[in-house]
């Protein structure tokens, strides 16, 4: 175990974890928009800077991807620490001026005008990778990804076309911070127009139903399987489907089996 200071107060952590981790454990909130536990961090929206003190030095870094040391002093507030994440929200602002989300933390924060171009008013991405990491990493299809470099990158499909390895889970949904990326009406149509003994619900393309076709023509949201499932679950079902917890996952498949009988 590792001792550590956050905030003035005294924090045992494991060795390897990150500042965030420690800090979640005191119940100190740091924010972020790119990162999910599920994930390996990423550091992409800077959001989440701290002043850490070590040997009389301080440096800002970004909680979420580094490492507690032994003494270390982190310091959530300060004012260094609360300037870089102004800077940082300023720049998201510019990004993307009208998504709620980072409109509310600048006003958290005393954001009242950006001192950066707006290059497009419309933008809604920022960048923050859980769309494309969570569908490499945990979905493991792989049916989106980044494109192009710099002011220019953005997320995409493979050669711009539907992929063929989605299977219409809607997790990048789910965990986008903005709204930028949603379940595209051409991903559900890919689907309806499969042969019937190939158009699978899923939920059992996810792993958490055996074979099953889907009944409701793709419509998910108006699915009661789905909405029982989000009524008595705390998170996305590809996290059920994924988890190595197989008592868990029998349970759930007991849940949904008696959810498609009643």
């Amino acid at each position: 175990m590792i001792s550590l200071k956050i905030d003035g107060k005294l924090v045992k952590a494991e060795r390897g974890a990150t500042i965030l981790q420690a800090a979640q454990k005191l119940g100190l909130e740091i924010p972020t928009l790119c990162h999910h536990p599920a994930l390996e961090p990423y550091a992409a929206c800077r959001i989440c800077m701290v002043e850490v003190i070590k040997e009389r030095k301080s440096e800002l870094v970004t909680a979420c991807n580094t490492a507690v040391q032994q003494g270390m002093t982190v310091w959530t507030k300060s004012n260094r620490a609360l300037a870089a994440r102004k800077m940082n929200l300023e720049l998201l602002m510019a990004r993307a001026p009208k998504v709620k989300i980072i409109r509310a933390m600048a006003a958290e924060y005393g954001i009242k005008k950006i001192r950066f171009p707006v290059e497009n008013p419309e933008e809604d991405c920022i960048l923050c990778g859980l769309c494309v990491r969570v569908c490499e990493s945990v979905v493991g299809a792989s049916a989106i990804c980044f494109a192009n470099r710099g002011s220019d990158r953005t997320w995409s499909k493979p050669f711009d076309k539907a992929s063929d390895t989605c299977i219409a889970c809607g997790v990048c949904t789910y965990l986008c911070p903005t709204g930028a990326i949603q379940m595209e009406a051409e991903t559900a149509q890919q689907f309806r127009e499969r042969p019937g003994e190939h158009r699978e619900c899923r939920y059992s393309l996810m792993g958490i139903l055996p074979y099953a076709l889907c009944a409701n023509s793709f419509r998910c949201a108006q699915c009661e399987v789905d909405q029982r499932f989000r009524d008595h679950m705390d998170t996305h079902p590809i996290f059920v489907a994924r988890n190595c917890d197989l008592e868990s996952v029998s349970a759930y498949h007991e849940f949904l089996k008696r959810v498609r009988k009643e």
